[in-house]
């Protein structure tokens, strides 16, 4: 649901340091409405597949699938 645009209200969120936060503003973003721009670093970490949020003529697309789109490599982790 919309909620920024039913509200009238314009937002433009800052997104600094872990690779994953830019990523999740835009998921909320999208959900929220409304959003001029995420501004972040879109870095990577390693172990996660970053793919479902591909940048598009410089913009981030966010996936359509379930959930966050965000899968992560399980034998990456179970070395940490």
């Amino acid at each position: 649901m919309p909620e920024l645009e039913q509200a009238g209200v314009v937002a433009a969120p800052h997104t600094w340091v872990w690779s994953v936060r830019p990523r999740y503003v835009a998921q909320l973003s999208a959900g929220l409405g409304n959003v001029l721009t995420v501004e972040g670093i879109p870095g990577e970490t390693a172990g996660v597949d970053y793919s479902g949020y591909p940048l598009v003529d410089g913009e981030m697309r966010v996936p359509t699938t379930p959930g966050f789109g965000l899968p992560l490599d399980t034998n990456t982790f179970a070395r940490a």
